[in-house]
């Protein structure tokens, strides 16, 4: 079928089930990575990550590479299945379709912070191309956002500045 990589991620880590026998993971960030080795540890085959994004040599996305065929540039053109379930994913890169035999499709569009509270006293969003995200822009009103919502990624970075402006 169709899920959530977190959500099939969940299913292996604390449920101890998998979700599929072939899977093709579709992403725009690096977290889906995880979703993909943690599938592959328990024993699913792993056909294909197909990112949106162009290539990249970060770190996870190189161990990745060393195990599972990475497709950047991709998009999900069709899935084909039935009552039985999904047997195929169809994607195009560059201008070249690309089809996998697979029973799961892992998607995951990223995360964004949460700033409806940010939103709600007037505060404008700013789109991030690092985070491919909105996150808090101009404040409105005696408020102010901490954290992932402020544009913060490192966790002892979030820490604090909640830490911070929970102080001041």
């Amino acid at each position: 079928g169709v899920m959530l990589a977190q959500a099939a991620r969940t299913y292996v880590a604390r449920f101890g089930v998998v979700p599929g026998s072939r899977a093709v993971i579709a992403t725009s960030h690096d977290n889906a990575y995880r979703t993909a080795f943690a599938l592959a540890d328990a024993g699913v085959q792993v056909q294909a990550i197909l990112d949106t994004r162009p290539a990249s040599d970060r770190p996870i996305i190189t161990e990745a590479r060393a195990r599972f065929q990475v497709v950047f540039g991709a998009q999900v053109l069709r899935v084909t299945g039935g009552a039985a379930g999904l047997r195929r994913v169809t994607a195009q890169t560059g201008g070249q379709v690309l089809t996998f035999d697979a029973d799961l499709l892992a998607v995951s569009g990223g995360f964004s912070p949460v700033a409806h509270l940010h939103m709600q006293a007037g505060g404008a969003l700013n789109w991030n191309e690092t985070t491919a995200a909105f996150q808090a822009g101009e404040a409105r009103q005696n408020q102010s956002s901490a954290g992932s919502a402020a544009s913060l990624d490192d966790l002892s970075e979030v820490l604090g500045d909640g830490w911070a402006k929970g102080a001041a």
